[in-house]
């Protein structure tokens, strides 16, 4: 792949990951009850939509469009979400629910960087800032499970 096709996979991923996640909070949000894990998703989904922005204006920059998340990928989310929350919406399950959709976020990016080995600075450095932010992320879930 050329460095141009990298850096442009590289923030086609930043750009699917981060609106997975606002777009799962979006969802989660009206759910929870816990004023603490509330706050901590509000903050999660500002951060997610600041990466968002960047990574369209990044794509913007190099003349594509973002992709982003693919309508089945959308749904089945969504799906995903309403079915699991039927039996409960304890703290804990959303905080589990959450952790493990972050640690496929985490997942995708690493792959997402190990394909695109000859990536620019800045492509690397804004996916590099995801990965950072997912991981910081999984911690603060951790004291809701």
């Amino acid at each position: 792949m050329t460095n141009e096709t990298e850096n442009m996979a590289l923030l086609q991923e930043v750009a699917r990951g981060t609106e997975m996640g606002k777009n799962t909070l979006e969802q989660m949000l009206p759910l929870t009850e816990d004023r603490l894990l509330r706050a901590e998703l509000l903050e999660e989904q500002r951060g997610y939509r600041s990466l968002n922005q960047r990574a369209h204006t990044a794509i913007a920059a190099l003349g594509g469009e973002a992709e982003g998340a693919g309508s089945l990928e959308k749904l089945g989310a969504k799906m995903g979400i309403l079915s699991r929350t039927l039996g409960g919406r304890s703290t804990q399950k959303l905080a589990q629910m959450l952790v493990e959709g972050t640690s496929a976020g985490i997942t995708a990016c690493v792959q997402a960087q190990n394909s695109a080995p000859n990536a620019s600075a800045g492509a690397r450095q804004l996916s590099d800032e995801l990965l950072e932010f997912q991981r910081e992320n999984l911690q603060s879930l951790e004291r809701f499970l």
